[in-house]
């Protein structure tokens, strides 16, 4: 039987789901009527529908992400839809389709680059970037070729998100909450080394909310957004999560809410944090990150079959003693530029992805001394 036209568009808008950034049927439905998406279940897959959790949070739903890097692999899971009336089963990528969106990420990060040289000349941390970079889009390249890693695995990144197919195999997946004030080059060569060494089918980025003991820090209704354009441009390797948004909870607490969003999905999910937090206290005195996420494994762990939480420490200050821990720990090597938000708040705009300058400029907000865009004649 034919596919009615209003049935394949349903069919193209989950390609573009699967083959670009996951996009909530609830984001969906303000495009098309949910009649039209019946039926567009991936075929013998089970679906999470976790319950709201009781904790108090904040989040307004992104406007559909515009499609980024993954043009280059879209026309062959259109193909397959057409062919088929469906959306087919999800697996990894592998052969042509890996080594095209392997590609159109290399080109991502080239053209962030050279976007930002355009606007502070030949500085010499972009080129720092791009040989820090080279090595792990090469890497992951090759975990692509291989089916090692799966970026278009879906979980729920927030309660106001709709169900997912649930995988057999777990989904492994790095949990980097950052405040974003603003996201600078470390951020994501780190993301992309996480997903390189660590062969993670994708990291997952909480920003922050908004904390009153850091009066400083920009709000998150405009550090949000920001960080949403940075983060589009990267995915589905890369996802926003707003779960700290209108809470105080800490990162070591929302990997566990994160995990309790997506109750029947195996995870392996690795914590991502600095090196300088790898200690029993921290400097006043109260549990660091281990203990922290020991004592919330008893607490807040939805499921420990399926849930596994692991710890990456990024390298930036020397780990110093051995700490004893139950955890699985590994060490994310340092990489060879020195980037801070701190040092882009200063003007070192050079370490900023070019996604996250264009926005602050077309905003004309000012923010971090960046100069409103001119207006068009």
């Amino acid at each position: 039987m034919a596919i009615s036209r209003y049935r394949r568009l349903a069919l193209l808008l989950g390609a573009l789901s699967a083959a670009v950034t996951q996009v909530s049927a609830q984001q969906v439905s303000r495009v098309l009527p949910g009649s039209v998406l019946e039926g567009a279940a991936v075929p013998g897959a089970r679906v999470s529908n976790a319950p709201s959790l009781s904790l108090p949070q904040s989040f307004v739903a992104p406007a559909l992400a515009r499609p980024s890097i993954l043009s280059a692999v879209l026309a062959p899971n259109l193909r397959a839809v057409l062919r088929s009336g469906r959306v087919a089963a999800a697996e990894p990528l592998a052969g042509p389709a890996s080594a095209g969106r392997a590609h159109a990420l290399r080109l991502e990060v080239e053209a962030q680059l050279a976007a930002m040289r355009r606007e502070v000349g030949d500085d010499s941390d972009l080129a720092k970037v791009a040989a820090d970079a080279a090595p792990l889009l090469d890497a992951i390249e090759a975990h692509l070729r291989e089916g090692a890693i799966d970026p278009d695995a879906a979980l729920r990144y927030s309660s106001d998100d709709a169900a997912v197919p649930v995988r057999e195999r777990a989904v492994r997946v790095g949990v980097y909450p950052v405040a974003a004030d603003p996201f600078q080059w470390a951020h994501i060569l780190i993301g992309l080394q996480a997903i390189a060494k660590l062969k993670l089918d994708k990291v997952v980025f909480i920003l922050a909310g908004d904390d009153p003991r850091k009066p400083t820090m920009t709000p998150a209704s405009v550090r949000h957004p920001m960080g949403r354009s940075v983060l589009e441009r990267f995915a589905p390797f890369f996802a926003f999560s707003p779960i700290a948004q209108g809470t105080l909870y800490d990162g070591e607490t929302n990997i566990f809410r994160l995990l309790a969003l997506n109750p029947e999905q195996k995870i392996e999910a690795f914590y991502m944090v600095g090196d300088d937090h790898y200690k029993l206290v921290d400097k006043k005195g109260n549990p660091d990150t281990l203990p922290k996420l020991e004592a919330n494994m008893g607490k807040l762990l939805v499921d420990a079959a399926r849930h596994k939480v692991l710890v990456a420490f990024n390298e930036r200050e020397g780990r110093g003693e051995e700490v004893p821990t139950s955890l699985d720990v590994t060490f994310l090597p340092r990489m060879s530029f020195d980037a801070s938000s701190t040092l882009v708040r200063g003007g070192k705009f050079a370490l900023m992805p070019h996604a996250a300058y264009d926005h602050v400029r077309e905003t004309g907000s000012g923010l971090y001394g960046i100069a409103p865009a001119k207006p068009k004649p």
